[in-house]
């Protein structure tokens, strides 16, 4: 499996930034990483099934710098913060906390998940997100047990 990322892309994601959530380097990122080259390895497909040229441009040849690789570091990036939360607030003489996030809203739990919703021009992550797949049955008799219109009464 060849990932589109590196560790210290998304170390680099996850240090200082807006919401001073600081990585400290303690936890491997791999299974983050392998979670997320799987999420987007199916939002590929995704688009890939849809019609949208995503290997166009200056960077295709360059996995960590298409829209892939940025994806899959972003949410690399999410699934890290799902199971670390970073704080909201906090206080140190009370010891009590607050942390970000909502659970049950999938991508847009953290603010990594919502970057990435955001970057994904091809829509893919979204439906594979909200699992907004469509599918089609046949309600109808198989065509041996079909009686021709023109025998009908």
């Amino acid at each position: 499996m060849a990932f589109r990322t590196t560790s210290d892309l998304v170390k680099g994601i996850l240090g200082p930034g807006p919401r001073k959530y600081n990585y400290d380097g303690s936890t491997p990122l791999t299974p983050f990483i392998t979670a997320a080259n799987n999420f987007v390895t199916q939002a590929k497909a995704i688009a890939d099934n849809r019609g949208y040229s995503t290997t166009d441009g200056p960077d295709a040849d360059d996995d960590t710098a298409s829209l892939w690789g940025l994806l899959e570091r972003w949410i690399a990036a999410h699934f890290y913060q799902v199971m670390d939360q970073g704080y909201q607030s906090r206080s140190t003489e009370g010891a009590s906390g607050q942390f970000t996030g909502q659970t049950g809203k999938k991508l847009e739990s953290t603010y990594y998940g919502q970057a990435a919703l955001a970057m994904d021009w091809t829509g893919s992550c979204e439906i594979l997100d909200k699992r907004k797949i469509a599918s089609l049955d046949w309600g109808g008799k198989p065509p041996s047990q079909q009686i021709p219109y023109c025998e009908r009464d």
